[in-house]
């Protein structure tokens, strides 16, 4: 039987699963048995970590090539997932592709380059990943406002997330208000329910997420724990309380974080001005848990499953945590799309301290560790590390992007 994600439901989306898993039956499985309803890709930058489209420069255009072929598995992808995004109306089967990291840093050529791909790929559920720049954020709101899909992605914290999430509602309101929302007065009811045309005369059909990187924080703030309480590197000189409090932040960053986040999700996506859009159609902008492969190995594989559960998210897991879930996870029947229930009591006992977020947080605070400085070193150094890949692999195909 076919399992389908409900309104209060987590869902489980998969980070991208590689050439061999895209083109086997098993991604195809797991959609049909209900088991995973999303799929995260990488970047459209020449090679790719699976070179998937390695460009040869005997043939014709490299950059051409390349393009060609990554738009032709992106559409794959998008039309096995394609029943899951009928069957849930609209609300899950989405394949999530980030753009070239070089467009990072500017709006107008953000705005240009996912136009580009979003006509090109022609799908109704793609959704375009927005890096949460300067630049990215009001490009958000713009091409939701066009009618297009948008992942935020690269959130680290609860202040740039809601950021991200308020571009999506004002892109929202401003579709709306347009010409856009007469031409895609779509409607597709099943299973014998009778769907409202009122309800559906404006946005039924753009979709958003956001996506919260977690591991990468806790690696960088356990880092500089771990320096201050060795002396190393130190601002200021800890007392011994205050070295006793920085030993129990240890690990405990990144999901303090994600609740945070999770309460700004439930604050903004309620009341008069959320109703007035769900009125016609909305969707709400979902947050998807990224980053979830433990950096650290004295942390239990499956620590963020086991503690980022809450209704209306999306968990974003690679194919091997995918399979230490299944192994380590109690089994028998879950309301989270069809997987086994999550243990209250895992090693890390992620629960115990993660209803405390604020806690957490004042404490970093406290003790001068501030999570918006990390948080903008993570981001310029993730963009930096894809942008140099891409220009790793340019170097090897001169004239690749120009």
């Amino acid at each position: 039987m076919i399992r389908k994600p409900q309104e209060q439901e987590q869902s489980i989306w998969l980070d991208y699963p590689g050439r061999d898993l895209v083109r086997s039956d098993e991604l195809t499985n797991l959609v049909q048995s209900g088991k995973m309803h999303g799929v995260t890709t990488e970047a459209l930058c020449p090679g790719g970590q699976d070179a998937r489209a390695t460009p040869d420069p005997n043939h014709g255009n490299p950059l051409h090539a390349m393009r060609t072929a990554f738009i032709a598995e992106v559409r794959m992808l998008a039309d096995i997932l394609y029943p899951s995004y009928i069957r849930t109306r609209r609300r899950e089967g989405y394949v999530s592709v980030p753009l070239d990291p070089a467009v990072a840093s500017d709006t107008e050529a953000i705005l240009a380059e996912a136009r580009r791909l979003w006509s090109e790929i022609a799908r109704k559920n793609l959704l375009l990943a927005i890096p949460a720049t300067d630049a990215g954020i009001p490009a958000i709101s713009t091409l939701v406002a066009e009618g297009i899909n948008v992942n935020a992605t690269m959130l680290f914290t609860p202040r740039k997330y809601e950021q991200a999430a308020l571009g999506y509602m004002e892109g929202l309101e401003k579709f709306a208000a347009s010409d856009n929302s007469n031409i895609c007065n779509e409607k597709e009811p099943e299973d014998g329910e009778s769907t409202s045309p009122r309800s559906l005369a404006r946005i039924p059909h753009v979709a958003g997420i956001a996506s919260f990187l977690l591991s990468p924080i806790d690696t960088a703030i356990d880092t500089i724990i771990s320096s201050h309480l060795n002396q190393c590197g130190l601002i200021k000189t800890y007392s011994a309380l205050e070295r006793e409090a920085l030993r129990g932040l240890v690990g405990k960053a990144a999901i303090a974080s994600a609740k945070a986040a999770y309460g700004r999700f439930q604050a903004i996506f309620s009341g008069p001005r959320w109703e007035a859009l769900v009125a016609m159609g909305a969707q709400k902008q979902r947050l998807l848990w990224a980053g979830t492969t433990v950096e650290n190995l004295a942390y239990r594989e499956t620590r963020y499953l086991d503690a980022l559960g809450e209704p209306n998210t999306i968990m974003s897991i690679s194919p091997a945590l995918l399979a230490a879930y299944t192994q380590h996870a109690e089994q028998g029947p879950s309301r989270k799309s069809g997987w086994p229930s999550r243990s209250s009591r895992s090693p890390d006992s992620p629960h115990e301290y993660a209803n405390n977020a604020s806690v957490v947080l004042s404490e970093l605070k406290k003790l001068h560790i501030s999570l918006d400085e990390i948080a903008e070193r993570l981001l310029s150094s993730r963009l930096k590390r894809q942008a140099d890949a891409c220009a790793d692999t340019s170097s090897r195909f001169p004239g690749l992007r120009g």
